[in-house]
């Protein structure tokens, strides 16, 4: 390499920069900054972000790479699941709990707010892994007024335990959902008329 181009090397990578940032696009440690300044309160108007305002549900994308007019819309969903008479466990294979056993279920969805105003369903179908702690791998489809979402994930099915998983997808304002379902289990389970409590926290992509 010659002395010239060691020396205006440097220079070229300033200009290139400069160039970058001055089409709108922002690194992913300026971006993942951004976002975690951008926080959505009860009312749904988010603070100040760098250069922009926001007054609705919508932060920048952080990505590896962003352009200021992607936006993501963060939701929080804070739901009361309840059994039905539609709670099955189907026992297959070996008798008594052995891995590949189902269980079924049909659950109503009520707002954490309104515990006995229905707003959905949850209708589930789990596979039994491991019997000596009672873990099933679960896909449940969460049914709303606004549309579906999808979850797959492991569950610990005894009283108290807390459960996370994927939020996979969905349908209507949660077509492309991402993001995670907490799942918390009450003091009885397997029963119609138990209550859990379950809270989803979402991302939804333009």
């Amino acid at each position: 390499m010659s002395r010239v181009l060691q020396r205006w090397l440097p220079w070229g990578t300033v200009v290139l920069l400069l160039v970058i940032l001055g089409s709108g696009v922002v690194s992913a440690q300026t971006a993942s900054g951004v976002i975690n300044a951008c926080k959505e309160n009860r009312t749904g108007v988010l603070s100040a972000v760098p250069n922009q305002f926001i007054t609705t549900t919508t932060c920048p994308v952080g990505t590896t790479a962003l352009s200021w007019n992607s936006r993501v819309v963060t939701q929080a969903l804070d739901l009361i699941s309840e059994a039905t008479t539609i709670n099955n466990f189907i026992d297959i294979g070996a008798q008594g709990p052995s891995p590949g056993d189902t269980y079924a279920f049909s659950d109503t969805l009520y707002p954490a707010y309104a515990p006995a105003q229905p707003i959905g369903r949850a209708d589930g179908h789990c596979t039994l892994i491991d019997p000596s702690v009672a873990r099933f791998a679960c896909t449940i489809t969460s049914s709303l007024p606004a549309g579906n979402i999808t979850t797959e994930g492991t569950l610990i099915f005894v009283p108290g335990s807390t459960n996370v998983g994927a939020v996979t997808g969905g349908t209507g304002t949660y077509r492309s959902a991402q993001g995670e379902a907490r799942l918390v289990l009450g003091s009885v389970v397997g029963q119609p008329g138990a209550r859990h409590q379950v809270t989803f926290s979402l991302l939804l992509l333009p």
